[in-house]
């Protein structure tokens, strides 16, 4: 069982990880600016890349440990798709063993001692 939220997470991991790779584009480009540029702009244009750098860096890290709590999460939810299972195909073997008691033609007695018999087999 797939967490379709995880899917989307990774999805949105896989985008921001373009966005880091294009954050090398923008560096590039900012530094081709900054050349030309004054002092005062030049450190106006390195104050806004850093600040973009330190947005994606949070927004990154923030995916990932959501991204960490939901698999977590989805590990829990197929653990208990299998415990529910077990607990469904243990049930239904219980089932049938006292439908055959019942059915069967044997006194009240032993039908009482067939299935004490079953109870002690099968705890």
């Amino acid at each position: 069982m797939v967490n379709p939220f995880l899917w989307y997470f990774q999805e949105y991991l896989k985008a921001l990880s373009e966005a880091q790779r294009r954050m090398g584009e923008l560096q590039d480009l900012n530094s081709q600016l900054q050349e030309p540029a004054s002092a005062a702009r030049k450190e106006s244009l390195q104050a806004e890349q850093v600040s973009i750098e330190n947005r994606l860096q949070h927004v990154c890290d923030g995916l990932v440990a959501k991204i960490g709590e939901l698999e977590e999460a989805d590990r829990k939810w197929i653990n208990y798709y299998n415990s529910i299972e077990l607990f469904s195909l243990w049930l239904d073997d219980r089932e049938a063993a006292l439908n055959k008691v019942h059915r069967g033609s044997d006194s009240p007695d032993q039908q009482l001692a067939q299935v004490q018999v079953c109870q002690v087999c099968n705890t």
